[in-house]
């Protein structure tokens, strides 16, 4: 009897938790292969889209959107009853829920809102006042002292996540403690009652929604020839499972466009055609 392997190497998330592409095994390397290049989720525009991302990572096969009639915006209508926000981190999603909590948006977390660790944000806040008391996680005591070294190390790594989260402790300051509040009684478990559903793009992948916000945090340059090949590869796949979310209106964030631009530019002759380049993988002193 045969075996049947189906896969998506361009969906594979994964790699920083030791994830592999089971399809690359070299007991497949005589499998007969056929390639699933349609479908049914979403139509033409942002099955272009995807094919843009593809391009670049050098895949030639086409994917054809055989769904209904999709578009590609930079923003989505206002009037939506529904609407799907997609990020690349944990705070971009808490920060998309603080800017509409004030709405009374109900809003359903992807997962549940406890596995997004407001708690983390609220020690740092506390961190923030001098209330090391008030701090849950010693880990964060342990690393930082104090949230003076906390905002020197995020400066000197230019980490994203850190400097998002001081973003949101320093926007939103004294206010923070009671809007947490109203994000977990604004929390519903049925997505049928949500106007909002958030969620990172890795815990999107396998769902569909009708219309699909990228947020602003996906902020890698994906045309920096500093990039290391495997990081970008995985950058472009969460890119390309976020996008192909939408089943009617995705809304692309400026790392899409960017994306899209240089595409259209090459495509057209404003720009060289010429091969990704990456900087080689950093190997450790033994």
């Amino acid at each position: 009897m045969g075996v049947v392997v189906c896969g998506d190497g361009h969906q594979m998330l994964y790699r920083f938790r030791g994830a592999v592409d089971a399809l690359n095994a070299t007991w497949l390397d005589k499998a007969e292969v056929h390639y699933l290049t349609q479908s049914f989720r979403f139509g033409s525009a942002v099955a272009h889209v995807a094919n843009m991302v593809l391009a670049f990572k050098g895949e030639s096969r086409q994917l054809a959107g055989l769904g209904g009639e999709t578009r590609v915006s930079k923003a989505l209508p206002a009037d939506l009853e529904h609407r799907t926000v997609l990020c690349r981190t944990v705070v971009g999603v808490i920060e998309t829920a603080l800017a509409n909590v004030e709405t009374g948006a109900k809003i359903y977390w992807v997962g549940g809102i406890e596995g997004y660790n407001l708690q983390d944000l609220e020690d740092l806040h506390a961190l923030s006042k001098g209330w090391r008391d008030r701090v849950k996680g010693k880990k964060l005591l342990q690393e930082y002292p104090d949230y003076d070294l906390y905002k020197q190390i995020a400066d000197e790594s230019q980490d994203p996540e850190m400097n998002r989260s001081i973003k949101i402790i320093e926007q939103y300051s004294a206010d923070l403690p009671e809007l947490f509040a109203k994000l977990r009684r604004n929390a519903v478990t049925d997505e049928l009652e949500a106007t909002i559903t958030l969620s990172t793009a890795h815990r999107s992948k396998g769902l569909e929604w009708d219309a699909v916000q990228l947020a602003e945090d996906f902020t890698f340059d994906p045309f920096n020839p500093e990039n290391e090949k495997e990081p970008w590869i995985d950058e472009m796949n969460l890119l390309y499972v976020a996008c192909t979310r939408a089943m009617r209106v995705l809304a692309v964030n400026s790392t899409m466009l960017e994306i899209m631009k240089e595409f259209v530019d090459r495509r057209d002759g404003r720009k060289p055609n010429t091969p990704m380049v990456f900087r080689k993988k950093q190997v450790a002193a033994a």
